[in-house]
Parts: C-alpha cells; sequence; structure tokens
C-alpha cells in the first residue's frame, strides 16, 4: 500500500476539514451548501466563511446560487452576490440578497427581477417569504401579465405564488395596452388585486378607468382577462367631455386590433337598469332614461348609442353623434 506524502496528506487533512465544515453549516441552517472553495476571514460583523468562487444554497425545493457570498454563523445569514433563486413556480435575479436562514427569508435589491409562467415583476427591493413562496415589495413595481397585454404599477405590492392572487395597494395603476397610446385604458384605484387562476383582476373604491375620450367612474370593477370584458358597480357612470351617462351596472367589452392581436382598444359599454343619460348640445341639455345603454366605439371615440326599453318606459330610439349624421 502506498503511503501519503506530507503534501498529499496535508490536502487530504485540508478536503476532510472542508467537508465537515460544509457538513456543520448545513447541519445548522436545515439546508444544503454546495462550494467549490470556502475560507474564514475576519469581517466588520465578525468572523465569517468567505465562498470566493461561487454558492449554492438548497432548501427543499429552492435553489439559490451566487457568484460568492458570505455566511455569518453567528447571525445565521448569508450575503450573496449575482443571485439567481430557482423554484418550480418561479426565477429571481438580482444583484445582491441576504438569506435569513432562520427565518426562511430572502431580502433582494438591485434590479430584481421576477419571472413565471404567467408574469413578470420589476422592482428595486424585494422580499421572498422562502416558506410560503411570497414575494413583497414596497418600492416602485412594475408587473406584466404575460397572457394579456396589460401592466400594473404601484408603490407597494405582494404576490403569493402558491395561491396566484396579487395585492397592488398603493397608488396602483392598470394599463390595458392598445395598438397605440391612445387606445389604452388606464385604470386608477385605491386598491388592486390579480386573481391570476381565475384570470381576474379587481380594482377597488374610487376607480377612474378612462380612454383618450372616455372616463369610466365606479366603486368597485372587475375585468375578466380570458374574455376581454369587464363590469362596474357602485354608482357608475360614464363621461364623455360634458355628456354623462350613468345607471347600476355598466359592462364594457374590448376588441382585438386586426393589425396587432396582442393590441386591444374599447369597443362597447352597456349601461343596464336605470340608465340616464345627459347630453349638452347647442339648444342646451337633452335627458333620457332608458333600461339599456350601448355606446359603441370607433378608435376609441364613441360614435352611436342605442336605447332599449322595456314596454312601460317611455323612451327608446338611437343617438348618433354629431360627425356620424
Amino acid at each position: 500500500m502506498k503511503r501519503k506524502t506530507g503534501k498529499q496528506l496535508i490536502y487530504f487533512m485540508k478536503y476532510q476539514l472542508y467537508l465537515l465544515c460544509l457538513f456543520i453549516i448545513s447541519s445548522l441552517i436545515a439546508a444544503e451548501i454546495s462550494a467549490p472553495k470556502m475560507e474564514i476571514i475576519d469581517t466588520e460583523r465578525g468572523r465569517a466563511t468567505s465562498f470566493p468562487q461561487g454558492i449554492t444554497i438548497t432548501d427543499k425545493d429552492t435553489k439559490i446560487n451566487g457568484t460568492n457570498a458570505l455566511f455569518w454563523e453567528r447571525d445565521n445569514v448569508a450575503q450573496i452576490f449575482q443571485v439567481v433563486i430557482e423554484h418550480p413556480q418561479f426565477k429571481i435575479t438580482a444583484e445582491t440578497a441576504r438569506y435569513y436562514f432562520d427565518q426562511k427569508k430572502t431580502i433582494l435589491k438591485t434590479e430584481v427581477k421576477v419571472d413565471s409562467e404567467t408574469l413578470s415583476i420589476e422592482t428595486s427591493h424585494l422580499i421572498l417569504d422562502n416558506r410560503q413562496n411570497i414575494v413583497y415589495s414596497e418600492s416602485d413595481i412594475i408587473i406584466k401579465e404575460k397572457t394579456q397585454n396589460i401592466e400594473a404599477t404601484s408603490k407597494r405590492a405582494k404576490y403569493d405564488f402558491k395561491e396566484q392572487i396579487g395585492i397592488i395597494d398603493s397608488q396602483p395603476v392598470l394599463k390595458i395596452i392598445g395598438q397605440k397610446d391612445n387606445e389604452a385604458v388606464i385604470v386608477q384605484s385605491n386598491k388592486m388585486m390579480l386573481k391570476n387562476r381565475e384570470a381576474q383582476f379587481f380594482a377597488i373604491e374610487s376607480i377612474n378607468a378612462r380612454t383618450e375620450n372616455t372616463i369610466l367612474k365606479c366603486d368597485s370593477l372587475v375585468y375578466f382577462l380570458k374574455g376581454d370584458s369587464g363590469y362596474a358597480l357602485g354608482n357608475p357612470q360614464v363621461v364623455d367631455n360634458q355628456n354623462r351617462v350613468q345607471g347600476e351596472i355598466i359592462k364594457f367589452f374590448l376588441k382585438e386590433d386586426s393589425a396587432s392581436t396582442s393590441s386591444l382598444s374599447l369597443n362597447t359599454v352597456k349601461i343596464i337598469n336605470s340608465a340616464i343619460a345627459n347630453y349638452i348640445t347647442e339648444d342646451g341639455k337633452v335627458e333620457v332614461w332608458g333600461e339599456i345603454f350601448s355606446i359603441y366605439y370607433q378608435d376609441g371615440k364613441p360614435t352611436m348609442i342605442i336605447i332599449q326599453s322595456d314596454k312601460n318606459s317611455l323612451v327608446s330610439g338611437k343617438y348618433l353623434f354629431t360627425e356620424q349624421i
């Protein structure tokens, strides 16, 4: 049997010590760590384990990769650089991250991007709850829904990947993008919620939805992502310059632009139950009542209103806008 030389013995002992250190660290943090190299160094925060050639932390179905990292055993926290987090439901990248092993929480900073099958998220600061698979941000955040051409921005948002529900509740703005800027539908409210599994977007309180020429106001609004339609409740009204239409329920329908399959523009608005329309003309004001008002749009502008009434109503007919006469 060939005996080891002194150098080989020293290398063998260092390697065994390296494996032992990895085993001890992994045991303490209840996660698996793999790295090609590790060193013990002194930092301003105290003694730390350095991983200068990269690190991979595996905790159940989550894998955290970095080009280099520092681990402070005293605090049970790791500082990771050029981070890539991989999970079956999402992938997150950022310049830096701190992973708190006890809390199973990751705080990511600078150029944070989240990508999933249906969503993408961009922000400068993000918290990931690794136990619950929930991301949360109190910085400017952009959420894009991939299956439809819509985009939401806010000062604060949370998304639960397990339940596929997002809450956007600080100056939220939803943009349903058309082929042209003036065809986009912009929705503002106090709070919004995305139910991705049901393909529904909710807006709650002080809602103002507008196109270039029309404003829809209401207390609550639901937009169906797959149906390109929605409805408004709570004193809903449509305002066009000095003209106003209101009723108990307002339904709206978007149409797909013929020149672009990913672009949508306003097609029809229906005001249902106790509908009232007020129009300003050269001779004064016209007020009309009916059961259902249907407003039709072309290139973002209203072109015609059809008024329907039941047998007990006094008014029914059609209103053509001046340029259509």
